[in-house]
């Protein structure tokens, strides 16, 4: 080092003491008169060029000024100077070096106290100073340490993890790490570092798993994946200066400085505040300045603000949620407008499942073969998953409160099973917790953010399984054993392909027990072969079912002052109304001025069944049991029976199998007993 030093100019040279030295040696453990390569008595040749100012021969007067920032001749991966190159334009810029004027009067230098200015010459300036200077930790240490200082009131040493996994995605994580050979030198950079918890207030949660995951869960797509590490450079390219700016050097004003954007400088604004400067880079205050490390300088971001080149759709949210399938799924049907933000005034709802989710789906839902409102079995994949694809689009924007009072929402998808009407999604919210919406399903498929993400006018939440579209008409009734009669009576009177495929329907399901109580009249319906009873139960059957769905929100309220009732018709031409009170939803099957055909007609013969005959309301048990063609409700007990279903005496003997009986009144001319007097005095 004797000859490069004889060849300054201008420089300053902090001297450690032979006491100094000696102490440092010692603290390490160091034989003082060992050479080993380039570390000489415990200094390396690094760290030795760390105590020398190439850049000015600093006198007393500007130790005494306050804090200041130096450039070493100490390059920061190197045991060579900076004085190894006589270009001065091209030299490298040397780990920095921080002076400060403590109370009392005091000055030291990286912490060391400096002791005394021992000379001056032509070559400089001499201070001798008692200790080593020791070379600082790395910018990514430096930020560890920042976390420590912190921890107490904003969580851990990992405080500012989230700025290093950005430079990471923005494929800069070089800036961060040493290079592996010597030879390649490191170069010094500036990094305006935010914390965890300013990066929490700034961005929701999958705003900044996009931004810090999104090209890694984008993986697959290299579209996605490009506009991810866009993205992360967007916000990166504004927190780091390929340059050494220290806000002592810079001193009070405004100031432009360079950026990671080639297109664009940033600027710091500096000014004296106590005494002391403070900044603000970009408009953002900063906390920590001119916190020297090896490869560079740390100043922290206390108000972090988002650049305006950012701009995150509901299709970058679902990457950073690593809803990527999903994404992948609406972009492949067709619907990439939906989430690619070309229509920000649409608002909309996104049940969007997990990458796990959809694998889930895709196995026993979209690959499933059923038949169409024709029959045809024939559907493409392509478009059985747009049809998946758009019930997991609502339509609107609903968040946990809304769908607590408003728990069907309509999707996207209108086929023709409905009759051209939005499918619905039955949203189940968890009332002792209904401020999370973790505790919200959709068709009992849970979500498993905290809080839905809110793009714009787009809300999304993310489903923990699969959510498949609603089932066929029988695949839905089986699953609830009380409702085993009804299905077993549609597969007796051969109307089970009928109902099933007719398009937009709304099924009011009797329960086990309204069939039970009919007795004998059951007793004859269920006669196996007997026409005449399999074409009154049709009759009976198709009398349940509307002819259009009606969802239990869109049920009028009965009133004393109101008397609102929604009139639908049934399969077989009769007429049944609807109507809500503060008791329950009811269908009425008689409404005065309504045709008589809404009443139950029974011959003298069955006047048994006068009590079912006089119900004209029909209290629902259960509603919206969501189907492929609609929707069913589940009655608390009774039937609707319809007029042209003639319960005869004739038709109660057989279905009391009593055929000796009936043998007997024809033998003896008696059959008359059997005729309903009303059809003879009509």
């Amino acid at each position: 080092m004797v000859i490069p030093l004889n060849r300054l100019r201008n420089a300053t040279l902090f001297v450690p003491t032979n006491a100094a030295l000696q102490r440092y040696r010692d603290e390490l453990g160091k034989d003082g008169t060992r050479v080993t390569g380039s570390i000489y008595r415990g200094v390396s040749d690094s760290q030795a060029w760390y105590h020398v100012i190439g850049e000015a021969a600093i006198g007393t007067q500007d130790l005494g000024r306050g804090t200041m920032v130096w450039q070493s001749l100490s390059l920061p991966d190197s045991d060579s100077s900076v004085t190894a190159s006589n270009d001065a334009e091209k030299q490298p810029y040397g780990i920095m070096l921080k002076t400060q004027l403590r109370n009392g009067g005091s000055v030291v230098a990286n912490g060391v106290p400096v002791l005394a200015q021992n000379f001056s010459c032509a070559a400089g300036t001499v201070y001798q100073v008692d200790g080593v200077l020791e070379i600082p930790p790395t910018i990514r240490e430096r930020l560890h340490s920042l976390g420590e200082s912190v921890a107490g009131t904003a969580g851990s040493a990992d405080e500012y993890s989230a700025v290093v996994r950005l430079l990471a995605a923005a494929g800069w994580a070089d800036i961060l790490a040493r290079p592996a050979s010597s030879s390649h030198l490191a170069k010094i950079h500036t990094l305006w570092a935010f914390s965890n918890r300013e990066f929490s207030r700034q961005y929701s949660y999958a705003q900044r798993s996009y931004l810090l995951n999104g090209p890694t869960f984008a993986a697959d797509d290299e579209e996605l994946r490009r506009a991810a590490v866009a993205d992360a450079q967007t916000v990166a390219s504004r927190l780091v200066s390929n340059v050494p700016i220290s806000i002592s050097r810079l001193g009070a004003g405004t100031h432009s400085v360079p950026s990671l954007d080639r297109y664009a400088n940033l600027t710091v604004i500096v000014e004296e505040s106590h005494g002391a400067l403070v900044g603000r880079v970009d408009g953002q205050q900063l906390g920590q300045t001119d916190v020297i490390a090896r490869d560079g300088i740390v100043h922290s971001i206390e108000q972090l603000q988002r650049p305006d080149g950012l701009a995150i759709s509901p299709q970058k949210a679902l990457v950073g949620l690593n809803a990527t399938a999903f994404v992948r799924l609406l972009k492949d049907s067709g619907l990439g407008d939906y989430i690619d933000g070309t229509r920000p005034d649409r608002k909309l709802t996104l049940l969007a499942p997990t990458n796990h989710a959809m694998d889930e789906a895709f196995g026993y839902d979209l690959d499933d073969d059923t038949p169409d409102s024709e029959g045809n079995t024939q559907r493409s994949p392509r478009d059985r998953q747009r049809e998946w694809a758009l019930y997991h689009v609502v339509d609107g924007q609903y968040d946990v409160a809304e769908l607590a009072q408003t728990p069907l929402v309509r999707t996207k998808l209108a086929s023709a099973w409905t009759g051209g009407r939005a499918q619905v999604v039955k949203a189940q919210v968890d009332q002792a917790h209904r401020a999370l919406a973790k505790h919200v399903s959709f068709n009992g498929a849970d979500n498993i953010l905290l809080e839905p993400e809110v793009i714009g006018n787009t809300t999304i939440y993310l489903l923990s399984s699969p959510m498949p579209t609603p089932p066929r008409l029988i695949g839905a009734l089986i699953q609830d054993l009380d409702l085993s009669l009804f299905v077993a009576a549609m597969g007796a009177s051969n109307t089970v392909d009928e109902i099933q495929n007719e398009a937009g329907v709304t099924v009011l399901a009797p329960v086990v027990s309204a069939f039970s109580s009919l007795g004998l009249v059951w007793s004859y319906l269920s006669l196996p072969g007997d026409l005449d009873a399999r074409t009154d139960l049709s009759r009976l059957i198709k009398s349940h079912v509307l002819t259009r769905p009606v969802y239990s929100d869109e049920i009028p309220m009965h009133t004393d002052s109101s008397a609102d009732m929604l009139v639908v018709e049934a399969l077989n031409g009769n007429k049944v109304g609807l109507f809500r009170t503060p008791h329950g939803i009811f269908v009425s099957v008689s409404q005065g001025e309504q045709p008589p055909t809404m009443r139950l007609r029974v011959s003298d013969t069955a006047s048994r069944l006068a009590s079912v005959g006089d119900t004209s309301t029909l209290r629902i048990s259960e509603s919206d049991m969501l189907l492929q063609t609609g929707v069913a409700h589940v009655l608390e007990s009774g039937l609707i029976l319809p007029l042209n279903v003639e319960i005869t005496s004739a038709k109660l003997l057989r279905g009391m199998r009593a055929h000796v009986f009936t043998e007997l009144l024809q033998r003896f001319n008696l059959t008359y007993v059997l005729e309903d007097p009303r059809a003879e005095a009509a």
